[in-house]
């Protein structure tokens, strides 16, 4: 016998809500992994700035801008232009 409508909705209601967190979930994990990279990187620029590298070189290493690279320094009070 065919399953009450009601019923069939709740349940395709109930998975769609499952996919949906595990969504949510593996984007958090996703933004966590991905900070703590930043936040690395971050620290390697600001060595590279203490031991006296230019702009330049930092990029260089980090294979990022330069424009990328003051960003940092600004945001970390290194660099004021």
């Amino acid at each position: 016998m065919a399953e009450p409508v009601g019923r069939s909705v709740r349940n395709m209601c109930e998975v769609l809500d499952r996919a949906e967190e595990r969504g949510r979930a593996e984007g958090r994990a996703e933004g966590k992994a991905e900070g703590r990279v930043e936040g690395k990187a971050e620290g390697k620029i600001v060595a590279y700035a203490d031991v006296g590298l230019t702009v330049a070189e930092i990029a260089e290493k980090m294979g990022l801008s330069e424009e990328e690279i003051k960003t940092v320094l600004r945001e970390e009070g290194i660099l004021r232009e």
